[in-house]
């Protein structure tokens, strides 16, 4: 009888060590596969919070600019009807615009030049904000066969303004700078009578309202205009060029031509995508937000984008303290039932041993009975 307890007793204990190695095993494949899930549930809630956050970021650039541009578009107007600039009088305009750049300055406003341009289109005086002062390198200059000059002499309205596309600047204070000029036409005694124009350093006024509120130095922007050309870029090689154009010759993913057709249907919205890195070549991915720049019945869609390698960045600590946490929990699960199965295999030694012990003293006591 004490030999089919003891086999018993084996049998049990092999049955239970064999249940805890399989229990084991099963928890270890659910504790690594909670553990995949909620990684890539980070991920997904991270993507999300920083889509929310970049299409923040993206109106309230686009907004900024917006107030920008229509603030100069009002004070572009207002010029356009006062006396000494219809009239084209040098002197008295000179105070004039002299106030407007020491107003302009103090607001940090991001102008070039102001300028009063003749009806042949020669620019004859103006002021340049930073300097507060002519840049006499601006004047004399022959503007009569530009779009915004063309558009004001032949369709220009009173009240009406013209934003062209950007140009580099070839002299001046503003030599090698982008910049886009806002137009209005000036009639004098009820007939044309030339232009004032005001041009932006685009790249500026870019960075002025986006750079602050950057999520991260990796966060890099681009402005399209309605039809698709790059107006301004982190990525220089990308001015001035059409980016539905780029899109074709380079088989952008369709996710990504998804998105450039969105914006320039005047939407915001936001996505994580792929696109090809224009550093390396290859295809890699990025959180997007995009918004409307709405201006003279127009717009530009400016676009605020974050590299995924800069969101792995973010979720690292995160992912590591996962980790870790994990490590910990099967490290001391394993632990424990080591622990467990260690103190069965001394229980078991220990109850044979006794078992034998007391067979023994058994045995020595019936012999001595007889």
């Amino acid at each position: 009888m004490m030999k089919d307890k003891f086999n018993l007793t084996r049998f049990r204990t092999r049955y239970f060590i064999r249940a805890s190695a399989i229990g084991l095993a099963v928890f270890f494949f659910i504790t690594i596969g909670f553990y995949w899930f909620s990684g890539w549930q980070t991920d997904q809630l991270i993507i999300e919070r920083l889509e929310n956050q970049e299409l923040s970021m993206a109106r309230s650039a686009a907004l900024s600019i917006n107030q920008s541009l229509r603030a100069r578009k009002k004070e572009l107007v207002l010029l356009s009807e006062l006396e000494p600039i219809q009239a084209n009088k040098e002197k008295e305009g000179m105070k004039i615009l002299e106030i407007l750049a020491q107003e302009l300055k103090e607001e940090g406003a991001q102008v070039g030049n102001i300028i009063r341009v003749d009806k042949e289109g020669m620019t004859l005086w103006g002021i340049n904000v930073e300097l507060e002062r002519q840049d006499e390198n601006a004047i004399g200059v022959n503007v009569g066969d530009q779009d915004c000059f063309l558009w004001a002499k032949e369709k220009g309205e009173k009240g009406k303004i013209f934003i062209n596309e950007p140009i580099v600047v070839q002299g001046g204070y503003l030599k090698g700078k982008r910049v886009v000029s806002m137009i209005t036409p000036v009639y004098y005694q009820g007939k044309f009578d030339g232009i004032v124009s005001i041009t932006f350093p685009i790249d500026e006024l870019a960075k002025k309202y986006i750079e602050p509120i950057s999520l991260s130095p990796q966060t890099y922007f681009t402005i399209l205009s309605e039809e698709g050309v790059v107006i301004t870029s982190t990525f220089e090689e990308l001015i001035g060029k059409n980016i539905l154009q780029i899109q074709a010759e380079e088989n952008w993913p369709k996710a990504s031509q998804l998105l450039v057709e969105r914006a320039l249907q005047g939407e915001e919205g936001t996505s994580y995508h792929s696109y090809i890195n224009l550093l390396t070549g290859k295809p890699s991915e990025a959180v997007s937000a995009y918004s409307p720049i709405r201006i003279n019945g127009s717009f530009w869609s400016l676009w605020v984008s974050i590299p995924y390698e800069r969101v792995k960045e973010l979720v690292l600590p995160f992912k590591q303290n996962q980790t870790f946490a994990l490590v910990i929990v099967l490290s001391g699960s394993l632990a424990l039932v080591l622990i467990y199965v260690l103190g069965i295999r001394v229980s078991q030694k220990n109850g044979f041993l006794d078992g034998y012990v007391r067979a023994e003293e058994e045995s020595g006591g019936k012999k001595k009975k007889k």
